[in-house]
């Protein structure tokens, strides 16, 4: 699955990685997005929009009984996975793309995201970080970057873990539309390049 990360002035093209639970992190995904979000949302959409996401038996039933009969069933699902989602600390989202040019100045490569990044998930839901800017460089001291330049030069794609806690949900315009986003406090990056050599780490 495709996802775009945009910038003011560039528009980088990255993946979001599926991958199960790291330590007392949960990734966000698109099953679970929507419950993130009207789990911390002031205004909350009704249940039976949150069935919609999760049963397509009850999207496409023939008539309102079977509709309510289903919504009985799922019911005590959506609970669950909102009371989940309210009482999860940490998340975390596995993103991949190139690994930027080494800044000698900060000593630091950089890493395509920043301020004004966002991930889409389905249904117009969409992570954004409300300090994206402190990672938008990842220190590495020079000799240790300077040891990567060969598989730079044959490949720089890269893996970035970002984790962080959910600190609150915004409709936002991001991109072509309108989204729900769920905004997340970035407290730690990781990068891996593909060939599976850690880059470096920072926490904030």
């Amino acid at each position: 699955m495709r996802f775009k990360t945009i910038r003011k002035a560039a528009c980088l093209s990255i993946f979001l990685i599926p991958i199960g639970v790291f330590a007392d992190s949960t990734r966000i995904s698109d099953e679970n997005a929507p419950f993130f979000y009207e789990a911390n949302a002031e205004i909350k959409i009704p249940d039976h929009k949150l069935a919609e996401y999760i049963s397509s038996d009850y999207r496409n039933a023939r008539d309102e009984f079977t509709r309510h009969d289903l919504f009985q069933q799922i019911k005590p699902i959506i609970d669950k996975r909102l009371s989940k989602a309210k009482k999860t600390k940490t998340v975390l989202l596995r993103i991949g793309g190139d690994l930027g040019d080494y800044s000698f100045d900060k000593k630091s490569f950089a890493t395509g995201i920043g301020a004004t990044t966002y991930i889409p998930f389905h249904n117009g839901y969409a992570v954004t970080f409300t300090n994206g800017e402190k990672i938008q460089f990842l220190p590495v001291p020079m000799n240790s970057a300077r040891s990567l330049s060969g598989e730079l030069r044959k490949n720089r794609s890269a893996t970035f873990v970002v984790y962080g806690l959910v600190v609150g949900t915004k409709e936002e315009e991001l991109g072509w539309g309108t989204k729900k986003a769920i905004k997340v406090k970035v407290t730690k990056i990781e990068a891996t390049l593909n060939s599976g050599t850690n880059v470096g780490t920072k926490n904030l």
